[in-house]
């Protein structure tokens, strides 16, 4: 991808695969948007070196865009710039009560059903590991070497276990899927899969680190960056012994601001027009910026501005994010809100179901673990109450045996969406199949938070498969959010 200007574009293609990878007579076709990014100067040979599959987060995410926003920093930094990299999209990838909500969902599955019929019986990850494995063999490699993120990770660990198909309509059937094609593959913000195996258990899981995300990464780097780095710090009380009592003091004036909003929003005017400034956008903006810390300082600045009683900064990123109607557009931008609970719902089939009330006890329940997360975590897998179909395939096996080469799993304590408890766990299962890297920085995946020590970890892995001497290794960030020079990717 070197020498890339503005304007090229990237070797792409979009394959027609078997729905159901040629078991199904209907012969049904899917198609995969697939896009390299080489690692040469020259743009007239495919593939002049092993390709490096890459995933996105999600569910429901583009692993196309993100080879646009980040192939070519990942081919260098993970390999040194020796390997293509090739991205591809997996399938498919204002109500203000629950009761409203689950109408809500009831008449979108609905309105999925009359659309597209059967399916997302085909929308698992099962599916999209065996689509995986598909671009494996149509490269001709013996074995997949990848770099997998977040949702990615699932993928992954679906691909390398040890019994991985159950057909719901033919439930005695199980077979192995893919740990003879193993090679050098690294997973990065880690799911759990079992934990998918009822809908509501993804979202809890997700709670884990994002208190600590919040108090310990965004509110107390702040403290110790000073006012200078952070608008939000005060002058004093930002060193030593004085560090915790200032911390809980900017942690309680968050807190307020708020509680401030909660009860009446900050109105304001932007080039859009006026508007106001909810507690409800203003928490889901909260937890989007940690999973980025390249994003915190522009953040805390928002936040004072706001206590300052100014909301013109915020309602512009509001206007941003909002629907609007462009007369100029000849079609409507492709969404892939709704496809996030195809693919969760369809992973979590055959789960105890559950009524409306016992969904609110489970979001009081949330909410208190995560006030910044617990909603919007339970609005991804209630839409699960309503979905009717048996999927064609889900994964339901274990994670112990024995791969052609070990994996390298990469974690983080201060991850807002995929805990370090989920990494842990499938090295524990895995055993001497897996070594775990504990990096020690914020932000969802080990990108956003750059460490020199990870990178030399993950690209001698890549390259080599040289794996690290002991069971689990840790790895500490190069610089702090705060920094001037601080290094990370959004």
């Amino acid at each position: 991808m070197k020498g890339l200007e503005e304007g090229d574009s990237l070797p792409h293609s979009r394959n027609s695969l078997h729905i159901e990878h040629g078991r199904n007579p209907r012969n049904l076709l899917g198609k995969l948007m697939i896009v390299a990014a080489l690692a040469y100067v020259s743009w007239t040979t495919w593939f002049q070196s092993r390709p490096q599959a890459i995933l996105t987060s999600g569910p429901g995410g583009s692993g196309t865009s993100m080879l646009w926003a980040k192939g070519k920093l990942f081919g260098d930094m993970y390999t040194d710039g020796q390997m293509d990299v090739l991205g591809f999209d997996p399938r498919v990838s204002g109500y203000d009560t629950l009761d409203r909500m689950d109408a809500m969902n009831e008449a979108l599955m609905q309105g999925c059903e009359a659309k597209y019929g059967d399916m997302p019986r085909f929308l698992t990850t099962a599916f999209v590991a065996r689509d995986v494995d598909a671009i494996r063999d149509a490269l001709g490699e013996e074995t997949l070497t990848a770099f997998m993120v977040s949702y990615g990770t699932g993928i992954g660990e679906s691909s390398n276990g040890d019994t991985g198909r159950v057909r719901l309509a033919d439930k005695p059937a199980q077979a192995k899927m893919f740990p003879d094609r193993v090679g050098n593959i690294a997973l990065d913000g880690m799911e759990f899969v079992r934990d998918g195996w009822n809908p509501w258990g993804w979202g809890v899981t997700s709670l884990d680190n994002v208190t600590d995300a919040f108090e310990d990464g965004f509110i107390g780097e702040c403290v110790r960056a000073g006012p200078k780095a952070c608008s939000l710090a005060s002058d004093h009380l930002n060193t030593g012994d004085d560090y915790h009592a200032a911390r809980k003091a900017l942690s309680l004036r968050v807190h307020k601001l708020f509680d401030d909003i909660k009860k009446r929003p900050i109105p304001a005017v932007s080039s859009q027009g006026p508007g106001i400034v909810t507690y409800e956008e203003l928490v889901g903006w909260l937890y989007s910026i940690l999973y980025q810390p390249p994003q915190w300082k522009d953040s805390a600045r928002l936040l004072a501005e706001l206590e300052m009683g100014n909301a013109t900064s915020a309602l512009v990123q509001w206007h941003q994010q909002r629907f609007s109607f462009d007369p100029t557009k000849e079609s409507k931008e492709l969404k892939s809100d709704e496809l996030e609970s195809m693919v969760i719902c369809g992973d979590a089939a055959g789960a105890e179901s559950h009524s409306l009330d016992w969904w609110k006890v489970l979001h009081l329940n949330m909410t208190k673990k995560s006030w910044i997360s617990g909603s919007s975590r339970l609005l991804a897998t209630l839409p699960c109450r309503h979905f009717k179909w048996e999927p064609a395939e889900v994964y339901r096996g274990g994670f112990n045996h024995t791969l052609r080469h070990p994996l390298l799993l990469i974690g983080s304590p201060y991850d807002p969406a995929t805990p370090l408890r989920n990494g842990r766990r499938l090295a524990k299962e895995m055993g001497d199949n897996a070594r775990m890297l504990v990096h020690h920085g914020y932000g969802h995946s080990s990108a956003r938070d750059l460490s020199s020590c990870t990178n030399a970890i993950v690209q001698s892995y890549i390259l080599n498969g040289t794996l690290p001497e002991t069971a689990e290794v840790h790895c500490e960030p190069d610089k702090k959010p705060y920094d001037v020079d601080f290094q990370g990717f959004a």
